[in-house]
């Protein structure tokens, strides 16, 4: 089955071309890029809401042994809304020059089949392929390059957050809940 597999990878991998597969990289990628940002906005948005006092400071893993003041976490903030966005337009990019690549090299091989066909196909044939079913064939590798990046991006942020989660220290719940929202109220009354 594997081997099946492998065969199947490299027919597909052979027929899109290498400059589609580079695209098709550089989607996974940005998409990875994107999760990484993801997770960074999480944990930077914790520490700019403990560096402003409206939750307590409750940050765990290498994070914990940096103090950040506001003006830093703001700044490393936009950072990764930098990141984030590249990795965003990386994404875009490559899944849409991949869909038009893909559209490229179905018409090149068209176009290869009717001249060295001894009867080549009829005049309306090559129209619908060509102005039909090769941009929709293109349209649904743009979707699937962006549905795969998603996909991806979701499997990687769900990893994270099960792995950050089972090294949570065990605590009662409604007990933790009660006391950072009386915190943040508090923290939100006092302010107006």
């Amino acid at each position: 089955m594997p081997e099946r597999l492998y065969e199947r990878i490299h027919s597909v991998l052979r027929f899109l071309g290498k400059q589609a597969a580079i695209l098709l990289a550089l989607n996974v990628s940005g998409s990875i890029l994107l999760s990484l940002a993801e997770i960074a906005i999480a944990a930077f948005i914790q520490l700019f809401l403990s560096a402003i006092g409206l939750v307590p400071p409750k940050v765990s893993g290498f994070l914990a042994s940096f103090e950040f003041s506001v003006v830093q976490v703001c700044i490393l903030l936009a950072v990764i809304g930098l990141v984030r966005s590249s990795g965003q337009f990386l994404v875009g990019l490559s899944s849409g020059f991949a869909g038009q690549t893909i559209q490229e090299r179905l018409r090149t091989t068209l176009i290869a089949y009717m001249l060295e066909s001894s009867s080549p196909p009829s005049s309306s044939r090559v129209h619908t392929l060509a102005s039909e079913l090769f941009p929709k064939s293109a349209a649904f590798a743009n979707a699937s390059a962006n549905f795969f990046a998603i996909s991806l991006q979701m499997i990687v942020v769900l990893s994270a957050m099960i792995f950050i989660a089972w090294k949570e220290e065990d605590r009662n719940q409604d007990e933790n809940f009660l006391t950072v929202s009386h915190d943040v109220s508090f923290s939100i009354r006092s302010r107006l």
